[in-house]
């Protein structure tokens, strides 16, 4: 479902965009306030269910085959990792850099060794590498 407001767009789950030139766009639902705050309330509850730990370790086969961005956002945290995008923004820092926590975290998730994880990330924290490309 899509909601338009303001002159932004609305993806449900993916968040508010503005770079879609309106000619590509249909409209759904205008001024669509209650919707909109229903999937935003929806979006944070699912940032905060999937970026904790016990959740992540859990649901490790879910998070192995798409792990969302707050997912894989706590992972990098746990190795120190803060920003995935890099200093200029760029999604193929962010891509690069959510590839190596997940090829990192892949095992301990696999095996559902989170003490391990944890062990491995404190030993790790601050040393592992990170991408930071500027396109253009």
């Amino acid at each position: 479902m899509h909601a338009c407001l303001k002159n932004c767009l609305y993806i449900e789950g993916r968040g508010e965009v503005s770079w879609y030139p309106a000619s590509t766009l249909a409209l759904i639902r205008h001024n669509a306030d209650d919707e909109l705050a229903r999937w935003k309330r929806e979006a944070e509850e699912r940032h905060a269910r999937e970026g904790g730990l016990d959740w992540i370790f859990a649901n490790s086969e879910q998070v192995l085959k798409a792990a969302s961005g707050s997912t894989v956002a706590t992972l990098a945290e746990c190795l120190g990792i803060s920003n995935l995008w890099g200093a200029h923004g760029e999604g193929i820092s962010y891509y690069a850099n959510a590839l190596q926590v997940m090829m990192l975290a892949e095992p301990y998730l696999r095996s559902g060794d989170r003490a391990g994880w944890d062990e491995f990330a404190a030993a790790n924290r601050g040393k592992v590498p990170t991408a930071d490309y500027a396109i253009g």
